[in-house]
């Protein structure tokens, strides 16, 4: 096995078929470590040399990739994480052979030299499960929804207030605000991004310059990734609107019948009407018609809104691997006995 660690100048470099078809026969599947996602997280999102792509081939073929990050510790140890930008959700890497990770992470720790390497957002079946001696792991989750078909019977299922209450705010604002549903797929000719950006800039995001507007390289990781989508059918937005007027757009990317839930933004001029409760209630009975094998909500497990009206949660885990040296074990030991409290 080749194992190699490139500069993020040299992520061009890495065969550009060989990379796609690695992300469509991945044990894993994570849209933010694809060609079309990651290329321009690199360029935009990361600015310094401290970011790397580990790539792994057997006889020619790529069988891993993933990104790394060195840090420092402010107690001065220096780690190594794989790399989770703000608009990253998973960190699984694109692994066509997941046996091969532990000696893939083990050669890059002694490469670089490091005592610790943390993998932040990761799935049990990818990272976690082969470093259980080595590491310590915390848990959380958050919501998805495993079986599309199952949804209609789900939202039935809910309680009945809560039912009350989302058929009230729906009849609220299409009545009230003359507002309509409509996605991509129904309306291709939108400037779909654009006009998600300037409704998200207009309310408390732009405020808080937490919009992507707010950063030009955030909209320019944006506008480059989507165009790249949008080609491959791989983004969908939804949105409501009052006439021609955005009331609140939301949208996803897709990897192999897998949607991930990104952004919404709604208009504070139409805030009176819970905009964003509507819309994400529309999105998931129209969810029902999709033959998806997973949505992640990609949220935080204190999302109040989608643990209330979702039907199901995943588990997330964040590991901290400890080489196993002298040195490494004791980090490990004094970490556990801080954090002994929080340890899944």
């Amino acid at each position: 096995m080749r194992i190699k660690i490139l500069t993020r100048n040299q992520a061009n470099q890495i065969d550009s078929k060989q990379w796609d078809e690695l992300a469509n026969k991945s044990q894993f599947v994570n849209p933010f470590y694809e060609r079309w996602s990651l290329l321009p997280a690199l360029e935009f999102l990361q600015k310094d040399d401290k970011v790397y792509l580990v790539t792994a081939s057997i006889d020619e073929e790529l069988v891993a990739l993933f990104p790394i990050k060195i840090e420092q510790h402010s107690l001065g140890i220096r780690y190594l994480s794989v790399w989770q930008h703000d608009h990253c959700f998973i960190c699984d890497p694109l692994c066509s052979q997941p046996s091969l990770l532990v000696g893939i992470i083990r050669h890059v720790v002694q490469k670089l030299k490091v005592l610790v390497v943390e993998i932040q957002r990761h799935s049990r079946e990818s990272y976690g499960h082969q470093f259980d001696l080595e590491s310590c792991t915390f848990s959380e989750t958050r919501g998805v929804i495993f079986k599309t078909d199952q949804i209609s019977n789900h939202l039935e299922s809910l309680p009945r207030k809560v039912r009350a209450e989302n058929r009230r705010v729906k009849k609220r604002l299409f009545n009230q605000a003359n507002a309509t549903y409509l996605t991509s797929k129904e309306d291709q000719s939108k400037n779909w991004l654009k006009e998600y950006c300037q409704l998200e800039h207009t309310g408390w995001k732009g405020i808080a310059k937490g919009s992507i507007l707010s950063n030009e390289n955030v909209y320019r990781y944006y506008q480059t990734m989507f165009n790249s989508a949008w080609q491959s059918g791989k983004v969908e937005f939804q949105g409501l609107f009052s006439d021609q007027t955005p009331v609140a757009i939301s949208f996803r990317i897709i990897s192999r019948n897998r949607a991930f839930e990104l952004k919404t933004s709604y208009h504070e001029n139409y805030r009176q009407f819970y905009p964003g409760v509507v819309l994400e209630l529309m999105n998931i009975e129209a969810l029902a018609g999709t033959e998806f094998k997973l949505v992640d909500s990609c949220t935080s497990s204190e999302n109040y809104l989608i643990n209330r009206l979702w039907p199901d949660q995943r588990n997330l885990y964040r590991s901290l691997y400890f080489h196993n040296r002298l040195s490494g074990k004791l980090l490990k030991m004094l970490y556990k006995l801080k954090n002994r409290n929080r340890l899944s």
